[in-house]
């Protein structure tokens, strides 16, 4: 299981075949994300019993089962980083997934932007551009989509 001090890009996260579902699926899933909730507590003030750590574990997988280990690995490590008042609960996770997949979806707007406008200034390959830069809105979309359910 990885590390809550490693850090990941975008593309190691996307060819990464840890899916929670997937893990949860193999019966690994619980006990990963719950390993993670202990390795949090040792940087942030979580006063939860084992009960209630595998509780939080599994509520995490249900909810965001579409997420990967290393995506988890990358929210806790920025969640360690915020400034929180207050113990650690579910609520806040939730809030640290929220920022998670804002800054997510800013960064793939962000290389839509650049790659559509390299190829829109120079007129070359604009078609690729397209292909590309629509599946990378589309994904945002999704994923704007499920935070306004979320959040809804």
């Amino acid at each position: 299981m990885p590390s809550l001090s490693g850090k990941y890009s975008l593309e190691e996260i996307k060819q990464s075949p840890n899916q929670l579902s997937a893990l949860t699926r193999e019966g690994v899933g619980e006990v990963a994300v719950s390993a993670m909730i202990a390795e949090l507590s040792t940087f942030v003030r979580i006063e939860l019993t084992a009960q209630q750590v595998r509780a939080t574990a599994r509520l995490i997988l249900s909810e965001f089962w579409y997420l990967k280990l290393e995506d988890l690995v990358e929210i806790f490590r920025a969640g360690m980083k915020s400034k929180q008042f207050g113990p650690w609960n579910y609520q806040t996770f939730c809030e640290w997934v929220l920022n998670y997949e804002q800054g997510k979806l800013a960064d793939l707007e962000a290389s839509h932007n650049e790659i559509k406008s390299r190829y829109q200034s120079g007129g070359e390959r604009a078609a690729e551009a397209t292909k590309i830069s629509e599946r990378a809105i589309s994904w945002a979309d999704v994923e704007k989509e499920k935070q306004k359910l979320r959040n809804g």
